[in-house]
C-alpha cells in the first residue's frame, strides 16, 4: 500500500513522502576513514485538495571512522535539515492558532462585554473570540488569533480605545492578559 492510500486509509490531512540517497565520497587524502554524502527529498501532500503543498531538498555530508557510520550521520543531519524546512514551509500555509485568556476587570455589565467581544472580533487579527466567565462588572474572555503572543495581543486590544483598557498583567508563557478598565460608572 502506498503512502497515499494508508493516508486516506486513516484520514490524515496531510501525507508525507520523500526519497534519500546515500552514497559514499571517495577521497584519498581520508585514508582510514569514511565520506559520505546524504541528499533527502521531502514532500507534503493534502489529501482534501490531492496536491503538493510543500517540498525540499537537502544535501549533507560526514566524515567518520567507517563509511556506514559516515552515511548514517550525513543521513541524520540532511534529514533533521530537511524536516526543519518542511516545517518552515508548512508553518506558512498551515497557521497556528494561539488561544488568549484575557481578563477584564471592571468592564461593567453583560451589555458592555458584548460590545467588547464584536470590537475584539472586528480586529484584523483577532480569528475569534467568546465568553469564557462573567462575575458582577468582571469579565473572562477567550480570544484567538494566527501566529501572535500574548505582547502581540495585549497591544492589539489596546486599540479598542472605547474600552479605556489599562494593562494590569501580561503573562507570555499561559497566554492570560489582565486589564482593568478605566471606565467609570
Amino acid at each position: 500500500e502506498d503512502a497515499l492510500a494508508a493516508g486516506r486509509k486513516n484520514t490524515a490531512d496531510i501525507v508525507f513522502t520523500g526519497t534519500v540517497l546515500v552514497e559514499p565520497v571517495p577521497d584519498s587524502r581520508l585514508s582510514g576513514y569514511g565520506s559520505c554524502r546524504a541528499v533527502v527529498r521531502a514532500e507534503a501532500v493534502s489529501l482534501k485538495t490531492e496536491t503538493m503543498v510543500a517540498q525540499v531538498d537537502q544535501e549533507a555530508s560526514a566524515l567518520d571512522v567507517s563509511e556506514p557510520a559516515a552515511g548514517a550521520k550525513a543521513l541524520e543531519s540532511a534529514g533533521e535539515l530537511a524536516a526543519g524546512k518542511l516545517a518552515t514551509a508548512l508553518g506558512a500555509i498551515f497557521q497556528e492558532r494561539v488561544e488568549f485568556t484575557v481578563t477584564l476587570d471592571g468592564l461593567g455589565n453583560l451589555d458592555r462585554a458584548r460590545q467588547f467581544l464584536a470590537a475584539a472580533r472586528a480586529s484584523p487579527r483577532v480569528a475569534a473570540a467568546a465568553f469564557d466567565a462573567v462575575s458582577g462588572q468582571d469579565v473572562r474572555v477567550k480570544i484567538y488569533a494566527e501566529k501572535m503572543g500574548a505582547d502581540e495581543m495585549t497591544v492589539e486590544l489596546m486599540k479598542l480605545r472605547a474600552f479605556k483598557l489599562e494593562v494590569r498583567q501580561v503573562d507570555p508563557d499561559f497566554n492570560t492578559i489582565e486589564f482593568g478598565s478605566g471606565e467609570a460608572y
